[in-house]
C-alpha cells in the first residue's frame, strides 16, 4: 500500500520534508532549508521509494524557510502546489541568481492551486487533502497535508515538539487557531508530523495546548 514517509533531518538540521507515494508518483511536502539541501532530500525520496518521479512539491507557507530548497524541486520537474497568493514569491524565487541545479537548466515553475479551502489529491489507492487552515496568526494562508487513510497529518510552524527532552513552552496563537481548525473540520487524526521537530501523538499535542480554549 502506498505510504507517507517523514525524511527527517536531511536538508537540515530540524528541518524535515514528507514523501508520500502514489502508485506511479511521489508528492514532497515541503522544500525546506536550500537548493544543496533539498538535492539531499530528492536524493533520499529516491532511495525510499524507488522507481517513481516527484510529480508534485507543496508549499505550506511562503516563509523562506519553508521554500528555501524549491528550485530544486522545479528543477526535479515537480508542480507546485500552493495558495494562489504565494504564486509571486515562488516564482520570484525560481527567476532568482543562484548557482544550483535551475540555474544550469532553467524552467519556469508549473502550478497547480489550492482554491476555496480544499484540494484532494487521490489515485484511488493513496489519498491526501490539501486544506487550507489560514488565516492563521503565522501567516494568512497556510497548507497542511492529511492522509485520511493513515490519520496522519504534516503541517509547518503550527506545531512542534523538540527532537530533545526540551520542556515545552505555552502554546502559541498560531497552534491554538490550528487547533480550533482540527475540531472545526473534525478531522481523524492519530499523529501530527511537523516541518521542524519529531512526529506528535494527537494526545501529545491536546496535552501542549495546556488547558488553552478550543470550542466545541
Amino acid at each position: 500500500m502506498p505510504t507517507g514517509d517523514v525524511i527527517h533531518n536531511v536538508a537540515a538540521q530540524n528541518y524535515n520534508t514528507m514523501a508520500i507515494e502514489f502508485k506511479d508518483y511521489v508528492m514532497a511536502v515541503e522544500a525546506p532549508g536550500t537548493s544543496a539541501g533539498a538535492d539531499n532530500v530528492i536524493k533520499r525520496s529516491k532511495e525510499t521509494i524507488p522507481g517513481k518521479p516527484i510529480r508534485y512539491v507543496v508549499v505550506t507557507h511562503h516563509h523562506g524557510d519553508h521554500i528555501g530548497g524549491l528550485r530544486s524541486f522545479i528543477a526535479e520537474g515537480a508542480t507546485v502546489i500552493a495558495t494562489r497568493g504565494n504564486r509571486d514569491v515562488v516564482e520570484t524565487m525560481a527567476a532568482a541568481t543562484q548557482n544550483d541545479r535551475l540555474a544550469a537548466n532553467p524552467r519556469k515553475p508549473e502550478f497547480m492551486f489550492v482554491e476555496g479551502g480544499k484540494r484532494v489529491i487521490t489515485d484511488g489507492e493513496q489519498t491526501v487533502e490539501l486544506i487550507d487552515v489560514g488565516p492563521n496568526p503565522h501567516a494568512r494562508e497556510m497548507l497542511i497535508a492529511y492522509l485520511p487513510k493513515q490519520r496522519v497529518l504534516f503541517q509547518g510552524d503550527l506545531f512542534f515538539l523538540p527532537n530533545n527532552d526540551a520542556p515545552l513552552g505555552p502554546p502559541q496563537a498560531s497552534t491554538v487557531s490550528f487547533a480550533q481548525k482540527l475540531k472545526d473540520k473534525a478531522l481523524a487524526v492519530d499523529h501530527i508530523a511537523s516541518v521542524h521537530g519529531r512526529t506528535a501523538s494527537i494526545a501529545e499535542f491536546w496535552r501542549a495546548l495546556d488547558g488553552n480554549t478550543v470550542k466545541n
